[in-house]
Order: C-alpha cells, then sequence, then structure tokens
C-alpha cells in the first residue's frame, strides 16, 4: 500500500504530457493499470547552518533598536555618575596683571597739560608706570550638601534600574520576533512538502487515467481534468516557494546575514506541551515582567525625586583653601594663604522648592496610575495566551486523528480507482479532504508554535539561549510598590 506522508519528500519534476488522441475502446482485452511509481531514494539530511538558536543569538546581537535601548541605558547610568562629580574637589588658578598709567607733572606747554588733562598719562613721564603682578590657587571640597545630593544621586540610580528593564523589555521583543521569523520560514517550508506531496499524487492519478482511457474504461473528460489538476499543483508549488523565499528573506534581515539561497536552517524543536497551572506562571510576570518591573522603578525614583526637590534649597558646607602672591613694584612679593569652612544656603528661594515638590508628587501619582494599567494587561495578556494554547494543544490531538484518516482513506480510494471499482469523483474527494487535513495541522502547528512565543514574551520567560555579553542585561528582582508617603532608601539598590 502506498503510504502518504511528508517524510523524506522530493520536488517532482513538472510533467506536461500532450493530450493523447482518442482511440476505439477494446472491451474485450482490458490492459493492466500500471504498477506503483518506484520509491524515490532517500534524501541525504543537510547540515544545517543555523539553528534556531543561533537565529535568536544573531538577532540579539544585530538589531538596531537594541543598540538605541544599550545607548539610552548607557546615558541613564552617566546621568547617575554625574550627579557625585559635585562631590569632586575642584582646583582653580587665577593670574592678573595690572599697570597703573602715571600723569606726567605740570609742564610750561599748554597743549600737553591740555591733552593729559583729557587723557591722564598719555604723555609719559619720566618715571616708569608701575605693573603689579597677582596669582593664586583655589582648592575647594564639598563637605555636606544635607541630603539634597543623596536624594538626587538616589532618584537617578533607581531611574537607570528603570531603564534597564526597558531594554530587557526590547531584548525580549527581539527574541520573540526572531523566534517567530523562523517559525514561519519552517512552516513553509512544510507547507511546500504538501503542495509537493499533493502534485505527486495528481501525478499518479493523471497517469492512471490515462491507461484507464486508453483501455476505454473512462471518458476523455477525466483525463483532461487530472492535467488541468497537475497544471494548479504547478502554479500553487510556485506560489508557496515564493512565499518561502520571502520568509527566509524578512530572518535574514533580522539576524543580520545576508539572504542566501544555500542557507539551509536545522528542523523546528519538538512541541512544547502547556504549563499545567497558570498560576506560578501569572504571578512570575505580575512582578518580573520588564514593563511592570520598569515602572516599579519609577515610581521608587519618582518618589526619591520628591524628597530631592524638598532638599533644593539644602545648605552647602564645603571646605575652600586659596593661596595667593601679589607682586607690587617696588615692594617685596606678598604670598597669601587661608583655609576654612564655608556655609552657603538660601534664605528665600520664591517658591521654587514647593514647586518643584508638587511636580515631582504629581510625577508619582501618574507613575503609579501606570503601574496599576500596566499590571491589570500584564494578567489579561497571560490569561488569553494560556487560554489559546491550551485549545490549540487539544485541537492539534484532533488534528493529528484526523490525518491519519485521511491518510489510509486516500490510499483506499487511489487504490480503488486502480482496480476500477470507483470513479474519479470518490478519488478526488478524498483527496480533496487529505489536502484538507494536512493544511489544517499545519495551520493549528504553526499557530501553536506562535502562540509558545508569545507565552515566552508574556510570562517574561529567561532566554532559551546564552547570549552574548553584549546583550545582557539586569533580571534582579524588581522592588515592591511604595506606599503613599513612603520613600526608598539605598538599600533598594541591593534588592536581588
Amino acid at each position: 500500500m502506498m503510504t502518504v506522508g511528508l517524510q523524506g519528500l522530493g520536488q517532482a519534476s513538472p510533467i506536461k504530457p500532450a493530450r493523447p488522441a482518442p482511440v476505439k475502446p477494446a472491451v474485450s482485452k482490458p490492459q493492466s493499470v500500471p504498477a506503483e511509481l518506484p520509491a524515490p531514494p532517500p534524501a541525504v539530511t543537510p547540515v544545517p547552518d543555523y539553528t534556531l538558536d543561533d537565529c535568536l543569538r544573531k538577532a540579539a546581537t544585530a538589531n538596531p533598536d537594541l543598540v538605541q535601548a544599550q545607548a539610552s541605558l548607557d546615558q541613564a547610568r552617566a546621568s547617575a555618575e554625574q550627579v557625585y562629580v559635585s562631590l569632586n574637589p575642584t582646583v582653580t588658578t587665577t593670574f592678573s596683571y595690572y599697570r597703573t598709567l602715571q600723569p606726567v607733572a605740570p609742564s610750561p606747554s599748554g597743549f600737553t597739560q591740555f591733552l593729559n588733562s583729557l587723557i591722564p598719562g598719555l604723555i609719559p613721564s619720566t618715571t616708569p608706570d608701575p605693573d603689579t603682578y597677582t596669582g593664586g590657587v583655589v582648592l575647594q571640597q564639598t563637605i555636606s550638601t544635607f541630603g539634597r545630593l543623596r536624594w538626587t544621586a538616589l532618584a537617578q540610580k533607581l531611574n537607570e534600574k528603570s531603564v534597564g528593564q526597558t531594554y530587557r523589555s526590547e531584548l525580549l521583543t527581539v527574541l520573540q520576533t526572531a523566534e517567530k521569523a523562523y517559525i514561519t520560514v519552517k512552516i513553509s517550508e512544510f507547507q511546500l512538502e504538501i503542495v509537493r506531496r499533493r502534485r505527486e499524487l495528481y501525478q499518479q492519478f493523471l497517469d492512471i487515467a490515462r491507461y484507464r482511457f486508453k483501455a476505454g474504461m473512462i471518458a476523455e473528460f477525466d483525463v483532461i481534468q487530472s492535467e488541468t489538476q497537475v497544471q494548479s499543483a504547478d502554479l500553487e508549488v510556485k506560489q508557496t516557494l515564493l512565499q518561502r523565499d520571502t520568509a527566509r528573506v524578512a530572518l535574514f534581515i533580522l539576524m543580520g546575514v545576508p539572504p542566501v539561497d544555500s542557507l539551509v536552517l536545522a528542523p523546528l524543536p519538538d512541541l512544547e506541551s502547556p504549563p499545567p497551572s497558570i498560576d506560578e506562571p501569572l504571578a512570575f510576570a505580575l512582578e518580573h515582567r520588564p514593563e511592570v518591573a520598569s515602572l516599579r522603578w519609577s515610581l521608587a525614583s519618582a518618589q526619591a525625586n520628591v524628597e530631592a526637590a524638598w532638599h533644593n534649597n539644602a545648605p552647602n558646607l564645603s571646605l575652600v583653601s586659596q593661596y595667593q602672591m601679589t607682586q607690587v613694584p617696588g615692594t617685596v612679593p606678598q604670598p597669601s594663604w587661608i583655609a576654612g569652612l564655608q556655609l552657603s544656603t538660601a534664605i528665600y528661594d520664591g517658591g521654587q522648592a514647593k514647586v518643584m515638590a508638587q511636580l515631582a508628587e504629581a510625577t508619582v501619582k501618574q507613575v503609579r496610575g501606570s503601574l496599576g494599567s500596566q499590571t491589570r494587561q500584564v494578567d489579561s495578556d497571560v490569561r488569553s495566551q494560556f487560554l489559546t494554547l491550551t485549545n490549540l494543544w487539544s485541537q492539534l490531538d484532533e488534528a493529528n486523528a484526523n490525518c491519519k484518516l485521511n491518510d489510509e482513506a486516500v490510499n483506499i480510494a487511489l487504490n480503488r480507482y486502480k482496480a476500477g471499482i470507483s470513479n474519479a469523483t470518490e478519488w478526488l474527494t478524498a483527496q480533496s479532504n487529505w489536502t484538507t487535513a494536512q493544511q489544517n495541522r499545519l495551520n493549528l502547528q504553526s499557530n501553536y508554535r506562535q502562540a509558545v512565543a508569545d507565552w515566552r514574551r508574556a510570562v517574561a520567560a529567561p532566554p532559551r539561549v546564552e547570549l552574548p555579553p553584549s546583550a545582557l542585561v539586569d533580571w534582579s528582582e524588581p522592588p515592591r510598590v511604595l506606599e503613599p508617603g513612603e520613600y526608598p532608601d539605598e538599600s533598594w539598590l541591593e534588592k536581588r
């Protein structure tokens, strides 16, 4: 019995036979039905150039969106470091030079006296003008900002944590997109195998129809109908090839490699069953989903900014040391050195600190509202993806059973047609049912694999591959949600 399946299928060569001339039926001596076509030799499995894991690693290092996200993370890290610059000691130097123009003594010349009365020293006297030189070095070191620097630095560090989660969100999205693109390519290859196998079935049926027509057992219409089916299958093969090639181009561009037809992709991994329960993945997603974690860090940063705003007018205590040398003509150089503490504070800022605090408190409310909305969205995403997975998994079981029955039915229908105990309608119906069953199963497999990729993104599952150092991000545990009026401290930066 002929076996209908998708394993080891090769591409059938398109055959365009000439329409045979009608002959007189020879009913008394019917010709025998040809034997089944010989099975093609087993295909040699090529060594794949890329696996799914290779694709994910390539996409994680070649995506321009990740480069932009990394740049944003570097900016946030630099902003946090910039706050501490004011704590570093500063050294400045000064140098000045002065020349004093001396007026000349009165002279009998009225013109000279008149000019010097307008511009003293215009007409120099015999006495040289004195030159004065002054130079010095000033060292200043901030000792305390009374909380202003502490809260500003904490807010920037917490914001850096938030931006890191944004980078992580972009990374998970890139991995999800790459996995779905790989699935699309492999599913299009499976689709091509189905179309080619159907074309082989059409060709077999056409060969049998020609023999039966020569034997006078069927009308010429059946032969013409079979030829039309073969030609339609040839066109479908070309269309499926185009879809596969288009999917390959999209995948290779995402991986950052040139689209080459000779590149071979490894088979997809085995299907994973859905998780037995939604409780644990949902709880993990509500805390570790990067969108939620980013808002939690943002809320803590916003709360720290409120305190930083109230400390905007805090005093500033610093150590000042100054060394100065003065040289006046006719005297010896006069060095001087002073050292001491300098305390500066604002007495009244016109309400600036109060307004800044109000703006920061409004930001806290906005972030808290966004966090609640995002938490609900994550809850909805995880639950809907779980329902999709479990439903598709049950449909796959039914599709596999249906395909097995249709494999047997199409074999029986083809053999019955060979034996002359059925007509073309029975075969066409069986073949159509076989094609529908195969296509439905392939669509379900595609949808399920795509849903698995969406599920991993929804629950913020760690990457399935080891990423290169350039793609490493902070997966630390996000902080708990701050209560109204509660403020973070430096220990929050050490949470894991």
